[in-house]
């Protein structure tokens, strides 16, 4: 593969990060530090590791629905740009 797949890849990557702190409304410093242990430990984030990338503390009831969509996001972008 030639460097310049691996340069549109981490574009791709920085994009798709930047895309789940914006919409999600998270602090991309924790959201980094959930994906980097969600990959190197190889263990899904715990609720409360999520609930504190949360730029805005939602509301108990929602809380439950927030973290699991932001699990499911991040599952899906490590699936996608990382290998396992």
């Amino acid at each position: 593969m030639t460097s310049r797949y691996f340069v549109i890849i981490n574009e791709e990557k920085v994009k798709a990060f930047n895309a789940i702190a914006d919409e999600e409304n998270l602090n991309k410093d924790e959201l980094k530090k959930v994906v980097d242990t969600y990959i190197y430990e190889q263990r899904e984030p715990l609720p409360n590791d999520i609930a504190k990338t949360l730029n805005v503390a939602p509301k108990y009831l929602e809380r439950k629905m927030i973290v699991t969509r932001v699990l499911e996001r991040i599952v899906g972008f490590v699936d996608k740009f990382y290998e396992k």
